[in-house]
C-alpha cells in the first residue's frame, strides 16, 4: 500500500523533523490555517456612492473566500456595496445590496472562488455604489474568511 504527499504535507513532514528546510524565511513560508477577520462599521451622516469603507488587512500569502465570507446589517438602511481591494474593487463581491436588517453573503466578484494568494498584507476594501440611503449609528459588520497554504 503507497502513500501519497501533497506539497504542502511533504513540507509539513519535513518541517515536523527539519529535514530539507535550513532557514527561518523557508519555515515561515509554510505556515497554513484559516482565519475570519471581523470588522465592525457604523453608519456615517456623509455616505455617499465611490466612497471607501476599509474593512481589514488580510495577512501576506491569505486567499480570501467570498464563498464563506459575509455583511451582518443592523439595519442601516438601502446601501450597494462592492467588496474588494484598492487594485481590483469588486474582486470578492461584485454587487452586493443591503437592505434590511440581516446577513448578506457576498456576491460573485471578478475572483469570486479563484482568488490567488496576496503578496502582503493586503487591505480589503467595501464601495459604495449607487445612492446610498442609510440610518446614522447603525452598523454593518463585515467578516472576512480566509485561508493561508
Amino acid at each position: 500500500m503507497a502513500t501519497y504527499q501533497t506539497v504542502i504535507a511533504e513540507k509539513q513532514l519535513a518541517l515536523a523533523d527539519r529535514t530539507g528546510l535550513p532557514t527561518v524565511p523557508q519555515l515561515a513560508a509554510i505556515h497554513t490555517g484559516a482565519g475570519v477577520a471581523t470588522a465592525e462599521f457604523t453608519m456615517p451622516a456623509s455616505l455617499a456612492a465611490d466612497d471607501l469603507i476599509a474593512i481589514c488587512n488580510v495577512p501576506c500569502g491569505a486567499r480570501v473566500l467570498p464563498q464563506l465570507s459575509h455583511v451582518i446589517s443592523e439595519g442601516v438602511g438601502t446601501l450597494q456595496l462592492t467588496v474588494g481591494t484598492q487594485e481590483t474593487a469588486d474582486a470578492f463581491s461584485a454587487s452586493l445590496t443591503v437592505t434590511a436588517a440581516g446577513t448578506y453573503q457576498l456576491a460573485k466578484g471578478s475572483q469570486a472562488v479563484a482568488t490567488g494568494p496576496v503578496d502582503a498584507a493586503t487591505m480589503v476594501y467595501a464601495k459604495v455604489g449607487g445612492t446610498p440611503a442609510v440610518t446614522v449609528g447603525k452598523k454593518l459588520v463585515f467578516a472576512i474568511a480566509y485561508g493561508i497554504q
